[in-house]
């Protein structure tokens, strides 16, 4: 048995007198997949929120590490898990810059390596990394922010990675081209949604319905 990163057990939410998150429990090993599927609505965001220690817990403990989240300040938290939002930011900075969130310590084979890995091969190159997003250089759509935000994600080498709605927006060769990728990876990753139960049925090792924990 491996190393358990994530450890949940019996999660409880209320908002007022009204339970929203019914009794939650989970133990995840690096390398595990984890799908949290339900429609609009169904908890997702605020079960994420639970589990990063984002927002407060009726019932129930969440450990990263061994060590519960209450223990843990926000900063830290991030220390081990790295989040790609539905609707990433993207700052106005260089490409280069919104890849390595200003950090000198990332070299440039790295970049070229990591957006290789999230299907931006054609950025892969030293002229485009100095290109700025705030301006008409780089015209990204929806897809190929989530990608840059994916790659950002990536760089931190954390042991957890969530994907919220990650599949919105990018074509399903090139969804598959990356999922396969991240399938080989060590990461404890969760993925959170609302489409493609069925696809996602075939690759995860777990599937948590949330319409089986809520409350609406």
């Amino acid at each position: 048995m491996g190393d358990v990163v994530l450890k949940c057990e019996h999660l409880h939410k209320n908002f007022g007198k009204k339970e929203i998150l019914k009794d939650v429990s989970l133990e995840l090993e690096k390398g595990d997949i984890l799908g949290f599927i339900g429609p609009n609505g169904a908890g997702k965001t605020t079960t994420i929120k639970l589990i990063l220690g984002l927002q407060s817990i009726t019932s129930g403990t969440v450990k990263i590490n061994g060590i519960d989240v209450k223990s843990i300040n926000e900063g830290s938290i991030f220390d081990n898990v790295a989040y790609v939002p539905q609707h990433p930011h993207m700052f106005n900075a260089k490409l280069r810059d919104n890849l390595t969130l200003f950090s000198e310590d990332i070299s440039e084979e790295e970049l070229f390596e990591i957006l290789k890995f999230v299907e931006l091969s054609k950025w892969a190159n030293r002229e485009s990394l100095e290109l700025m997003l705030s301006n008409d250089a780089i015209k990204l759509s929806g897809g190929e922010a989530k990608r840059i935000a994916l790659a950002r994600a990536l760089l931190r080498k954390t042991d957890i990675l969530f994907l919220d709605e990650f599949s919105s927006g990018i074509d399903l060769e090139t969804l598959s081209k990356i999922e396969n990728r991240l399938l080989q990876t060590s990461k404890l990753i969760i993925y959170i949604t609302h489409v493609d139960t069925d696809r996602i049925n075939q690759q995860f090792d777990e599937i948590i319905d949330l319409n089986e924990y809520i409350d609406l």
